[in-house]
């Protein structure tokens, strides 16, 4: 029998009794430190969740038994979830993220208002992120933000992991016009300014945080490095005005020099170097 899982289960995996058994033997294969075993056990009660699943269609007309099973496999799904999940975090590995999205997804599907629901929600969108599929966390964040009711630390949260999605988005697209040494196209652009437009929103709707101040640079960095300083100098402003730290100051600063210098305003350098060596002291 395969991985060593009892007879009943192999044989009958659509027996009444299946869900407690599974539920039985991961509490021992999970005390016996049995990890492979261990997760095959909870894959098998998982299965049984999805409305189409064989055993429930088996037991569709027992109320009793089959809410036993629901909260079995629910438990067993979250456990499968947040277990993949975390080899990910640890591991790096993208396998274990698509994983354990389809886990949230199944989740998700089969209870869209459970009490942990938002929490799913943002981890199958921290999944895509972090399995390098940004266009899709990118969608999957704003459709996160669109939930209705969502924890502020939740949104904060989803809000800056889709501005690194659209970020990496960018820089892919970027990258492809650095090989060839042209101008990137409008296409590239826009994607541009799919990443402005989140990071003036987050800056918007949490201002004065450290890492805002980081995506304003970075939006200033990014202009300046297409020669386009007028936009690059709203970005710096912006951030010096955002409670920047000494460091994220002396770097909003040095960009509003060089954009100076580049349109050759002598006096307006003078003026903000003064300014800004005022406010190193």
């Amino acid at each position: 029998n395969d991985m060593g899982t009892p007879i009943q289960l192999t044989m009958y995996p659509a027996a009444k009794e299946a869900p407690e058994i599974a539920t039985i033997l991961a509490d021992v294969y999970r005390g016996n430190r049995q990890e492979a075993k261990y997760v095959a056990t909870l894959e098998r009660l998982s299965l049984m969740l999805p409305r189409s699943s064989v055993w429930r269609v088996r037991h569709k007309n027992e109320p009793n038994v089959l809410a036993s099973m629901e909260s079995k496999a629910l438990n067993a799904n979250q456990l499968l979830a947040g277990k993949f999940y975390e080899y990910g975090m640890v591991q790096g590995s993208q396998s274990s993220f698509e994983t354990a999205r389809t886990y949230y997804e199944s989740l998700l599907k089969f209870n869209p208002q459970h009490g942990d629901a938002e929490t799913w929600d943002l981890r199958r969108a921290h999944c895509l992120y972090f399995a390098n599929h940004w266009d899709e966390a990118d969608k999957a964040y704003e459709a996160f933000k669109l939930r209705g009711t969502v924890s502020p630390e939740n949104l904060e949260v989803a809000f800056y992991h889709q501005t690194l999605s659209r970020e990496k988005v960018w820089r892919q697209s970027l990258a492809k016009f650095d090989e060839s040494g042209t101008k990137p196209n409008a296409s590239s652009m826009a994607k541009l300014h799919k990443l402005q437009d989140n990071i003036s929103a987050f800056a918007d709707r949490f201002p004065n945080r450290g890492h805002v101040v980081d995506l304003l640079l970075l939006a200033g960095s990014a202009n300046r490095d297409l020669d386009d300083f007028s936009v690059a100098e709203g970005f710096w402003n912006r951030a010096l005005l955002s409670n920047p730290s000494p460091t994220q100051r002396t770097l909003a600063t040095r960009g509003l020099v060089q954009s100076k210098i580049k349109g050759g305003k002598p006096e307006e350098t003078l003026a903000l170097t003064r300014n800004y060596l005022k406010l190193e002291n």
